[in-house]
């Protein structure tokens, strides 16, 4: 009975002497580690100060830099300092120590953290330039900056994205890329050839939506960028009587887009009364919508995603192309009656015909193209639609020509006045170009 008590005893102390400590010396010698941390702008309070990671050997700095650890046992140590601050910044170095007798570091300098400026957004029309700027580390053995980005704050070299690694120290910017409506995070980490001897705040970036200049010049190409989700407004003066050929470009049929499969509503000055609607590139190479004119006003184009107005949502988002011309009445191509009229249209191409009516009489307006099959021949096909003179009346509309090897197409009109009756002529899908012929005669 008397060995068991013995042994617990024995065993009872152990445990008491290593909990009271984490490192102890072999020897039994301790001695006193003191000093005081300053950076450059003087003493640096609050700063942890820790020898061999210790816990018994762990303290913080006062109000004045000092610190001093107790009980250090002889030999060789290393000596780390790390200030963090509540925004995220903080600072590390570290020293070897050889501990002999007690110790007194008058101004052990720990540099300042890296402080990350908030980022300057420049908008373009592809994305949004994100301007990075930090302070300057003078820390000795400063080896590089690593720039770090994520979609959270909980933001570190394991979480982050590496988008920057800058090994000097004067290099103190970046400029980086993201599109429009987003949000990252960002903090700069410093290191020395062993890792991380400091770190930055970490900012938040927000970009805005892309803001369009609604204004369309005639016969300029604007590029504009529609994010997720959204209907855009342009418009454009119209002069009344005259004809306009709008067309757009989208990434789903032409290159250097990137928003797929673009809608588009063509309205009248009070954004009600529509020319079209819901009109969606189905060409390869372009086939723009031509209307005429109602008054000498603002004509008004909504751009969509495809799917908004069916479905009441669309996630298609970047950038297409838009540009409007207005066609030249005097460069309209007279067909005589019982003359029939050949030309060659690409796709993409609007040709403009006139004949001379009278009122009250009636006309067989045919045309053909020399496409043999439609969808299934790679000539292209052909959208025809007359107009009056000056008045925004159409006899017949978007009326495709030789559509699945129908040799010919007729149309009987009745003509209402004296006056031009216009014939637009659309080249709209597939690749290669078509002979369109069209002939008019009197009934």
């Amino acid at each position: 009975m008397g060995k068991r008590t013995v042994i617990f005893i024995i065993v009872s102390f152990l445990i008491l002497a290593s909990c009271e400590k984490d490192s102890t010396s072999p020897e039994g010698y301790v001695y006193t580690v003191k000093g005081t941390v300053i950076n450059s702008t003087g003493p640096v309070m609050n700063a942890t100060v820790k020898i061999d990671d210790a816990t018994n050997w762990t303290t913080k700095t006062i109000d004045d830099g000092s610190f001093e650890i107790n009980d250090v046992t002889k030999g060789s140590h290393k000596l780390t300092v790390e200030q963090q601050s509540d925004n995220g910044q903080f600072s590390i170095q570290s020293e070897n120590l050889e501990v002999q007798n007690d110790i007194s570091l008058q101004a052990f300098l720990l540099p300042e953290p890296v402080y990350l400026k908030e980022a300057v957004i420049e908008q373009n029309i592809l994305n949004d330039k994100i301007n990075l700027n930090w302070t300057k580390t003078i820390a000795e053995d400063f080896r590089e900056y690593k720039i770090y980005r994520h979609t959270s704050s909980g933001l570190d070299e394991t979480t982050g994205e590496l988008i920057h690694v800058s090994t000097s120290r004067t290099d103190t910017s970046f400029i980086d890329s993201l599109l429009h409506s987003a949000r990252y995070f960002y903090r700069v980490f410093v290191l020395n050839d062993y890792g991380q001897i400091g770190g930055s705040n970490i900012i938040e970036v927000v970009t805005d939506e892309y803001q369009n200049d609604p204004e369309i010049v005639l016969s300029e190409l604007k590029i504009a960028y529609l994010n997720k989700g959204e209907e855009l407004l342009f418009y454009f003066q119209a002069d009344k009587g005259e004809f306009y050929q709008i067309a757009w470009f989208d990434g789903a049929w032409f290159g250097g887009y990137s928003a797929n499969s673009v809608e588009v509503d063509c309205y009248e000055n009070d954004q009600e009364t529509p020319y079209f609607l819901h009109y969606r590139l189905l060409q390869m190479d372009g086939a723009p919508k031509v209307i005429m004119a109602n008054a000498s006003e603002y004509v008004y184009l909504k751009f969509a995603g495809y799917g908004n107005y069916i479905y009441g949502t669309s996630d298609i988002e970047g950038t297409f192309g838009i540009k409007v011309d207005k066609l030249d009445k005097n460069e309209a191509i007279e067909v005589n009656l019982g003359i029939a009229k050949n030309i060659q249209i690409n796709a993409g191409q609007t040709e403009l015909f006139f004949f001379d009516s009278n009122a009250d009489s009636n006309y067989v307006v045919s045309f053909h193209t020399s496409s043999q099959g439609g969808a299934y021949d790679d000539q292209i096909m052909v959208l025809v639609s007359t107009y009056r003179e000056n008045i925004n009346y159409y006899y017949f509309k978007d009326v495709i020509a030789d559509l699945l090897n129908s040799q010919y197409h007729i149309i009987n009109l009745n003509a209402v006045a004296n006056e031009k009756i216009y014939i637009v002529a659309v080249g709209t899908y597939w690749w290669n170009p078509t002979t369109f012929t069209i002939n008019v005669d009197i009934e």
